[in-house]
């Protein structure tokens, strides 16, 4: 029998005798809660066999991929915890395992054509890297581990949609799979996770259009507070009557607030200045920089150049 990393009393020689001793610095709080394994295998979709792991850790939930039949690429850059997916990974189930030693920002997350999905428990100081990675790169369904706070906006909608459920519904669709409480890790942190299940829309935006979409959104969700009616015309440029216009041919109500708006309402949003060609803040500052850096070359060039 080989042990089992999702149970305390056996993970903790493994760790000793590889010399680990858990860091916060790098979020390792390793879950020691098999039903969550079990719900994060279960939320998979069975008929893709090729599954990402990112950070492994000690394999509790690389080993029940393994037994489900999946196909795995386990990304982990600590490489005590990579000897010790070598002793809970079965030498009959070592053939459908690749372990990437390398931290998941460099790591390429797939390779090969055809559709894979993405697992893991992710580190809240990494967490919103990986969901902006994971929507550029599109697997066909993602179940992951985050933190409580992190799970909560990557769900909520109008009246509390933030700026990353935005960025992560104008792609998929997440929910919650189930709670999972602190004390389902060791150490012990200080708040609760969330096992969050996402699959992309069946005609998701391109990549270049939600990148659009965001870059109109962000400087408005940076006065949360303010109503979208000033906001608009203040980001934006534009006068009054503008920005009620833009704002009426959206659906959206001059009052309402960036949290209180919908998703489909942000897209309409966007169509509608890109209609009129009223350019992102953002966009709007480099054209201008621009403008000024040429005029500047021309005015300060030799006669005759």
């Amino acid at each position: 029998m080989h042990p089992d990393p999702a149970d305390l009393e056996q993970l903790k020689p493994l760790l000793v005798q590889a010399g680990i001793r858990p860091r916060r610095s790098s979020g390792q709080n390793f879950l020691r809660n098999g039903a969550v394994f079990d719900a994060a295998v279960a939320a998979l979709d069975p008929h893709i066999p090729r599954v990402t792991e990112l950070g492994a850790g000690p394999g509790g939930l690389t080993v029940r991929l393994l037994a489900a039949g999946f196909t795995v690429r386990a990304i982990e850059r600590d490489r005590a915890l990579v000897a010790v997916l070598s002793v809970v990974v079965p030498q009959t189930a070592a053939a459908q395992l690749t372990v990437v030693p390398a931290d998941l920002r460099e790591a390429a997350w797939y390779e090969g054509e055809g559709d894979w999905q993405l697992a893991g428990n992710i580190p809240y100081n990494v967490s919103g890297y990986i969901l902006r990675r994971m929507v550029q790169l599109s697997p066909a369904r993602a179940v992951l581990l985050v933190q409580k706070e992190v799970g909560q906006r990557l769900i909520a909608g109008p009246p509390r949609l933030s700026l990353l459920g935005l960025a992560v519904q104008l792609w998929g669709a997440p929910r919650r799979v189930r709670p999972v409480p602190r004390g389902s890790f060791w150490p012990v942190p200080a708040v609760d996770s969330v096992l969050v299940h996402i699959t992309p829309h069946p005609s998701a935006l391109e990549s270049a259009a939600r990148e659009r979409i965001l870059a109109y959104a962000r400087p408005l969700f940076a006065g949360r507070r303010k109503q979208l009616g000033g906001s608009v015309r203040r980001t934006l440029g534009l006068d009054a009557a503008a920005a009620a216009a833009v704002l009426a041919a959206a659906g959206i109500a001059p009052q309402q607030r960036p949290q209180e708006v919908g998703v489909a309402k942000w897209i309409a949003l966007a169509s509608e200045l890109e209609r009129r060609e009223i350019k992102p803040p953002s966009a709007a500052a480099k054209e201008k920089h621009t403008a000024e850096h040429i005029k500047h070359q021309r005015t300060t060039a030799p006669n005759g150049q």
